[in-house]
């Protein structure tokens, strides 16, 4: 009888016993009712992720078999006898993987990417030479842009750096993710929650405009456009000071964590 008829047989389809055989077989059909089982894992972290993309064609089921191929690599290499639960051993491998794939991908197209590099060269000059006075309607025309199409731009430019933004702080944690994370276990919310009040401590320690910044983009998830309305200042100046109160956070918590 083959070890998964045995399991069958037994009504011993238990995570525990199923990694025990696995490790001991490496029957490849138990790794597939492992696979199986953690699916719905991995779905739930896509969601948490939100990585609803602007003009991408991926969709949720497509963020799922990215992150199945980090439960793969977790499932092949996970120790029950290291005493870690296996959600904790495979979250940030699940992440990894989809993060890694996301950027392999390189969504955006080449004619995409030659309009914001347009956009970001008008947005420049028109600073120089106004100022933070510099408005969507102004940069668009020195673009050669419409409205429409340059709102188009900025919204996939800014989506696209929300997505591959990382803190390097640990394997593919991001700023977003623990701000708006929800528990998951003991041994992720202890680590969490050190790390959600080291960056607590560090937005206490930022100008300004720049907590206000961090605070709005990632609690209350506004845009930069409706930033800039509330802080009367430009999108690029926004950017600058969202991108300056991420190096300090950054910065910090390397000092902090053993990553």
């Amino acid at each position: 009888m083959s070890s998964v008829g045995l399991m069958h047989k037994e009504g011993n389809d238990t995570p525990e016993k199923l990694f025990k055989l696995y490790r001991r077989t490496r029957d490849p059909e138990i790794k597939k009712k492992l696979m199986i089982l953690y699916a719905d894992f991995v779905r739930n972290i896509v969601r948490k992720m939100n990585l609803t993309f602007a003009g991408s064609l991926l969709g949720e089921d497509d963020l799922v078999d990215m992150g199945m191929l980090g439960l793969s690599d977790a499932i092949d290499k996970f120790d029950p006898k290291v005493g870690v639960k296996f959600e904790t051993y495979a979250y940030t491998r699940i992440r990894g993987s989809i993060i890694d794939e996301m950027r392999k991908l390189d969504n955006l197209s080449r004619s995409v990417r030659n309009k914001i590099d347009k956009v970001d060269k008008a947005r420049i000059k028109v600073e120089n030479e106004v100022g933070d006075r510099a408005g969507r309607y102004l940069i668009a025309d020195e673009a050669g842009l419409s409205i429409e199409e340059y709102d188009h731009i900025a919204t996939i430019e800014q989506t696209s750096k929300r997505v591959s933004f990382n803190l390097d702080i640990g394997d593919n944690i991001e700023l977003g993710d623990l701000i708006k994370s929800d528990g998951k276990n003991p041994e992720e919310d202890l680590l969490e929650n050190e790390i959600k009040q080291a960056i607590a401590d560090e937005l206490k320690k930022l100008p300004e405009n720049e907590r206000l910044i961090i605070v709005l983009y990632y609690y209350e998830e506004l845009t930069f456009k409706d930033i800039a309305e509330i802080l009367k200042l430009s999108e690029s100046r926004v950017s600058q000071l969202h991108a300056g109160a991420l190096r300090k956070i950054r910065e910090s918590l390397k000092s902090k964590f053993s990553f």
